[in-house]
């Protein structure tokens, strides 16, 4: 029902809390047993100035005192006030008051990333992924509790064992909004991030009045993160030979394109080989590192290859 934080509470309206006070000796931290029964605490409510009620409580022999307050419009009519906690009695003298600043607020926080988060992703680079976001609340949000979560989706379906999450580190604030950061490791979980998948990405917390974060990156609004496939992907686009139906002696021609689809060089061996798996001729190889037709032509003919023409298409 509400955070406690550096002397101050922050509630929803309508919450209640639960005020336990404990008598301790003078100077010490053991409990103070067998106080007078004349003893009360009185509990102070007031709001700029005004005093709106004082709740005196009786301290039981163990030195504990309750009190359950209740917030809203009524006691805190504009939303902020104190209260002041004082112990009484004729044989001991309190050495000092409790004071706590009150607050409501009904008010969710909001997240959103700093610039330039989650852009130009790639896959050579999603294990060293910096995060970094911003909560902006009226009244503040704890340093502690920020979560970053984050799963796979394949074929339109959340790959369960890809659920995963980390804490995030607060970062300072500044007025009313406090930043926080991590680095993201997104297969930390031990599954690997396949071509076809998406990254979705949210984030969790709550302000000291326990409003839920708003708006999007949260979990009914989450993040889908674009990330970059980068691969040799080699693809063949056509192959085509001439005459369609050969006969004893005629020089068969063969076309064939293949197209590097992805993102990076690399290599790749071709093979002639007929219906029985006979492999034909095999002593040439076709490298991509973006050479020219010509290159590909001279490097099959000092093999000894026979090539009437090659169509490429592509960078290969």
């Amino acid at each position: 029902f509400g955070i406690l934080d550096d002397g101050m509470l922050t509630l929803h309206p309508n919450d209640f809390a639960d005020i336990d006070i404990i008598v301790v000796n003078h100077e010490t931290d053991e409990q103070a047993l067998n106080i007078p029964s004349d003893a009360r605490m009185h509990y102070n409510l007031s709001s700029f100035g005004v005093r709106h009620a004082v709740t005196p409580e009786f301290v039981d022999s163990q030195g504990q005192s309750r009190h359950r307050l209740v917030v809203n419009q009524t006691t805190l009519p504009r939303g902020e006030g104190e209260l002041t906690i004082e112990m009484t009695g004729t044989v001991f003298e309190v050495q000092n008051n409790i004071f706590i600043e009150l607050s409501l607020d009904s008010q969710a926080p909001t997240v959103s990333l700093e610039p330039g988060i989650f852009t130009n992703l790639d896959s050579l680079n999603i294990n060293d992924i910096p995060v970094k976001i911003s909560i902006q609340d009226d009244f503040g949000v704890p340093k502690e509790g920020v979560e970053l979560h984050w799963c796979f989706v394949r074929g339109g379906i959340v790959v369960s064992s890809s659920r995963s999450s980390i804490p995030m580190t607060h970062e300072g604030a500044t007025g009313n909004i406090a930043s926080f950061s991590a680095m993201l490791d997104i297969e930390s979980q031990g599954i690997a991030f396949e071509k076809s998948d998406r990254l979705s990405v949210w984030f969790t917390h709550s302000d000291r009045a326990g409003n839920l974060l708003s708006g999007q990156g949260t979990a009914l609004m989450p993040l889908d993160v674009y990330i970059l496939w980068m691969a040799y992907e080699p693809t063949p686009t056509s192959i085509n030979a001439e005459p369609y139906r050969p006969v004893l002696g005629d020089i068969i021609t063969i076309e064939f394109t293949l197209e590097n689809l992805g993102y990076l060089n690399g290599s790749t061996d071709v093979y002639l080989m007929d219906a029985d798996g006979l492999v034909l001729d095999s002593n040439f190889l076709i490298r991509g590192a973006g050479k020219t037709t010509d290159d590909m032509l001279k490097e099959m003919q000092s093999t000894g290859l026979r090539v009437d023409y090659l169509i490429t298409s592509g960078e290969l």
